[in-house]
């Protein structure tokens, strides 16, 4: 499916308030803000987050790459000035930094930001690993969550199954054979194979594995 560039928006008519965001993937980008939610404590996040009944998605307009920065000043200044919506954004936007490298003070920024975040957010599993019990419980979470979010867009949830199927690819398929099934080594062969072995091996002892049984050299 090709990608769609445009401008975007989310309109929360009962408080009269909008979100206008680019994207050079305009349906991935929907379903990012879903995803990514509670990564961010900003108001408009936090608002989606509690009610996401309350808004409604769409697109503004269709365009090119080089245009998403000036289109989208075009439509925040055309709400500020011809509606009674206020803007959840921040700032005035129409920036993005495709093509762009950022500057060792924006890194240091970002990098400090990350450990201020984690700092205040002792629930995060900064160096620390999910047991298999969790893990299995996350991913039952994160269907029924998935499940219950696009309900109302089969389309998506056809995209889905397609992209992740229930079988693996290669189920009842079988690589190719072993280019030596059915040969025997030379007894010269043997005999090399042997004393290159032996160098390999040389000061490393055998030990059997006292839970399996198996033997393994180190």
């Amino acid at each position: 499916m090709k990608k769609e560039i445009g401008i975007y928006c989310f309109e929360n008519e009962t408080e009269k308030k909008v979100y206008i965001g680019q994207s050079s993937n305009l349906e991935r980008r929907k379903y990012s803000h879903y995803h990514t939610i509670k990564k961010y404590q900003d108001e408009f996040h936090l608002n989606l987050r509690e009610n996401p009944d309350l808004f409604q998605y769409k697109v503004l307009e269709y365009c090119t790459i080089d245009e998403l920065s000036s289109k989208e000043l075009y439509w925040i200044d055309w709400y500020k000035n011809n509606t009674d919506y206020s803007l959840y954004n921040k700032r005035r936007q129409g920036f993005n930094s495709r093509g762009k490298t950022p500057t060792e003070k924006h890194i240091q920024k970002v990098k400090q930001g990350l450990k201020e975040f984690y700092s205040k957010n002792p629930g995060t599993m900064l160096g620390k690993h999910h047991s298999d019990n969790t893990k299995e419980i996350i991913s039952e979470k994160r269907k029924e969550y998935i499940n219950k979010m696009l309900a109302d867009d089969p389309e998506y949830k056809n995209k889905l199954a397609a992209r992740f199927p229930k079988e693996p690819w290669n189920k009842g398929k079988k690589g190719p054979e072993p280019w030596n099934k059915g040969k025997k080594a030379s007894e010269e062969t043997r005999k090399k194979m042997s004393e290159s072995h032996k160098g390999i091996l040389k000061g490393r002892k055998q030990i059997v594995d006292p839970e399996t049984g198996k033997r393994h050299w180190v």
